[in-house]
């Protein structure tokens, strides 16, 4: 695809139904995950120009397309809360092992959600 194909394609892409996050690019359209669009998604990622939603879609896709070389640049794309969520899972699907400290000082910053231990005890019958 060319470059503003897929912009186009990444702009209207809307997150399925699913309450899992990781499975979310896996639905991007198969013409968009393919390997021959690598250096098209690694121009957009790296593009400040573009709307974060694109770039971040194209963090998850060139995840998806699986070519390492994007490591790079995705653990960049770490730094912008705009973008980490889709890098991270794409850090993830390229098991780019390089890519565990990133991840682990950036767990170490995200808030906890309140856990059991926080709620209040449920009642006894």
């Amino acid at each position: 695809m060319k470059k503003p194909d897929l912009i186009q394609a990444l702009a209207h892409f809307r997150r399925p139904g699913s309450p899992v996050y990781a499975g979310h690019f896996t639905h991007l359209p198969v013409s968009v995950r393919q390997p021959g669009n690598y250096a098209a998604l690694l121009a957009i990622l790296n593009d400040p120009s573009l709307p974060p939603g694109v770039r971040e879609h194209a963090a998850g896709a060139l995840g998806e397309v699986g070519d390492r070389r994007a490591v790079p640049s995705l653990l960049t794309a770490l730094d912008s809360a705009r973008l980490r969520r889709g890098a991270a899972v794409a850090l993830g699907r390229l098991q780019a092992s390089r890519a565990a400290p990133a991840l682990k000082r950036l767990a170490r910053s995200v808030p906890r959600h309140a856990g059991p231990s926080a709620r209040s005890p449920s009642p006894t019958l």
